[in-house]
């Protein structure tokens, strides 16, 4: 690691604590855009993964919510998901996500907040 906090001849930097991308409204139309492009990829990945009916399920790091009410809609009414985020913002843009959008409910954590 040099002085800077580059990672020897990569031309990468440690970041330590500091989350780089943008969050909260900023950062939502990004995680609108991937979903938007992953969003059928995500859904194939947890049904060959068998996310069904009646699954527990945490989303850490939940961001906007989006995976967490894809979750929701394969665990159904018997199942349960907790989406986790540290970013008080990212928690309060899923819990918007998930009233206009979900078909099922999530619970939402923020960070060690989290059931």
């Amino acid at each position: 690691m040099t002085a800077n906090g580059e990672a020897m001849g990569t031309g990468r930097r440690e970041v330590g604590d500091n989350y780089v991308l943008a969050t909260g409204e900023e950062g939502a139309g990004r995680l609108e855009l991937l979903d938007d492009v992953y969003g059928l990829s995500t859904e194939r990945v947890l049904a060959a993964q068998g996310v069904g009916e009646g699954w527990r399920v945490a989303d850490i790091g939940c961001g906007t919510g989006r995976v967490s009410c894809l979750l929701g809609d394969r665990v159904g009414p018997t199942g349960r998901v907790v989406g986790i985020d540290v970013g008080p913002e990212q928690i309060a843009l899923a819990r918007a996500h998930a009233d206009s959008a979900c078909r099922s409910g999530s619970k939402w954590a923020l960070g060690p907040d989290a059931p």
